[in-house]
């Protein structure tokens, strides 16, 4: 290759194989401005250019090569936020256009952040993108409520783009003709785009859903669906990985162990990279998982097989700024916090609260609770799994508060996502576990 005179009275420095569009060599000067080398782009004006701009420079000159993927993936993540934006009515934001871009790059990826922050809109959107690209989507949820209200979301972004997508959700609150009908449709290769289900659900008829190609996969709260190593299995089989494939991937977390403890075995190091190397050649970059999760903190040895298999941990922690005040208020017993918190809902905080009791109190107490509340002029409604339309009530504003027991996996915990109806919530005593 020429270089370029110039350059080399500069006394640049030259990297060699490192272009990123042709792999040839290049200055330190033109990386520094995120431009190819002279020979792919000999014309450079100006201070530092955008991959987007360089992109379209290479496409006049017909010389893109190996920055195609990255024109392809630019362009992808165009059409997805503006898909994005038909759908939801606004901008995505900084966080969900991150996510977009790599949606865009077809990879595989924990989505964690705090509830609110807009991860099950963003998937709830890429699932109807693919949908419209002829490619079928799952979406798995830990809860008959957020069955339904993924449900009526994905119908709400379709009514407002003016489409059609044909939506299988599948729950325990069907009537039984209609979960049959349902459930035919499950049989049936053309007879959904998007399917919804607990993930209780998927466990239990892994084998009727296997039958389906998925391009999509989006687990909604990583606690509550990979509790159990059999979901983690058939996650992994759906993504196209066979049983010797898990086996393979759980040998290679054992040997870095094995090699915590004996560092200088050769023979260990040359099994795992065989291993690694077998494993390579079988990931499929067709298809893309997203588990999301509030927390990022998923236990146990499998939980790591996503890591050696798609490439991605599910374990950081968010640490992010959120305008929520913490507070608390001792009172002398549990007659006077009941006062407490009617004085509050009365008073300064209003409608849209989540009330919760200890679980020893149990729901019992929970609906006593909302009756006094009631005769205080409060509309509150005490909130189980045998209560759906009582959510839907409180959503639309004719209950004021829902109260709820403080079980880690509750209802009126893991399944509710009305973020622009819920302002505050009240526990009633410290929140705690029974044996």
């Amino acid at each position: 290759m020429a270089i370029d005179e110039e350059l080399a009275e500069a006394n640049l420095v030259l990297y060699g194989g490192t272009c990123p569009n042709c792999g040839g060599l290049i200055s330190d000067e033109r990386l520094s401005r995120g431009a190819p080398c002279s020979d792919c782009l000999p014309s450079v004006e100006g201070g530092f250019l955008g991959l987007s701009q360089v992109v379209g420079e290479l496409r006049r000159l017909r010389n893109l090569k190996n920055l195609k993927e990255f024109a392809n993936a630019l362009e992808e993540e165009k059409k997805l936020c503006e898909f994005f934006r038909s759908c939801v009515g606004s901008e995505p934001w900084s966080i969900q256009k991150l996510w977009i871009r790599r949606i865009s790059k077809k990879s595989s990826f924990a989505m964690i952040a705090p509830t609110g922050i807009g991860k099950t809109t963003l998937g709830l959107v890429a699932a109807l993108y693919y949908s419209f690209k002829g490619r079928k989507s799952y979406f798995i949820v830990p809860t008959t409520t957020l069955v339904m209200q993924a449900e009526r979301k994905l119908i709400e972004f379709l009514n407002r783009k003016g489409s059609a997508a044909s939506i299988l959700a599948i729950h325990s609150k069907l009537r039984k003709r209609e979960r049959e009908e349902r459930e035919r449709r499950l049989e049936d290769p053309r007879g959904f785009d998007i399917l919804i289900t607990t993930s209780r659900y998927f466990v239990k008829n892994y084998d009727k859903i296997s039958k389906h190609d998925f391009t999509f996969i989006f687990v909604d709260d990583v606690d509550a669906v990979l509790r159990g190593s059999k979901a983690i299995n058939y996650l992994l089989k759906l993504m196209g990985f066979t049983d010797e494939d898990i086996e393979d991937a759980l040998r290679v977390i054992k040997l870095k162990r094995e090699l915590g403890v004996r560092s200088g075995s050769s023979e260990l190091v040359e099994e795992l990279r065989k291993l690694r190397s077998r494993l390579e050649k079988r990931k499929n970059t067709n298809k893309v998982l997203i588990i999301a999760s509030a927390t990022g903190n998923p236990r146990g040895l499998k939980v790591r097989l996503f890591r050696e298999l798609i490439g991605f941990e599910i374990g950081a922690r968010p640490e992010l700024i959120r305008n929520i005040e913490d507070t608390y208020l001792k009172v002398r017993d549990l007659e006077e916090a009941v006062e407490e918190v009617t004085r509050l809902v009365r008073g300064s905080l209003g409608g849209g609260g989540l009330i919760y009791v200890p679980v020893d109190l149990g729901i019992g107490f929970a609906e006593e609770l909302a009756s006094r509340l009631r005769s205080r002029g409060i509309v509150a409604e005490a909130m189980h799994s045998r209560k759906i339309k009582t959510l839907e009530d409180f959503n639309s504003g004719f209950v004021d508060v829902l109260v709820g027991v403080a079980t880690y996996y509750g209802v009126l915990v893991r399944g509710i996502d009305l973020p622009t109806r819920i302002r505050y919530t009240i526990f009633v005593d410290v929140p705690r576990h029974k044996n």
